[in-house]
């Protein structure tokens, strides 16, 4: 959404594409790694193949196990914080840049049961 509303000053590209995404978007926004990596076999649709994880331990990961690289998964408690990764702006941003139809099946899942319906 911020890049919907500051497109020259936050440019965001759907793949993240080197050069066409804003650095921020690597550096402080959350993504979703895959416990064993499509690349070894394992579901990318599994959600419990699924953890969140910073751009630059996901990228360094690349498609190698926990235990090749010497890590384990932090439990819920020790990351857990008050930061929400803006999705408590989520629906301000979504009308502010006109309520642009994308992102519809996640806006659904992290919006449940808010209002105005989407």
């Amino acid at each position: 959404m911020l890049s919907e509303l500051y497109p020259d000053d936050l440019p965001h590209h759907e793949n993240w594409k080197a050069g066409q995404v804003h650095p921020a978007y690597l550096l402080v926004f959350a993504s979703i790694d895959h416990l064993i990596p499509g690349a070894r076999g394992g579901d990318w649709a599994d959600l419990e193949n699924m953890v969140t994880s910073c751009w630059p331990c996901n990228t360094g990961k690349a498609d190698l196990l926990l235990d090749e690289i010497g890590k384990t998964l932090l439990t819920e408690d020790e990351v857990r914080s008050g930061w929400d990764g803006l999705s408590g702006s989520y629906t301000a941003l979504w009308q502010a840049a006109g309520c642009p139809d994308f992102h519809s099946e996640w806006r659904k899942a992290l919006l449940a049961g808010a209002s105005p319906p989407l």
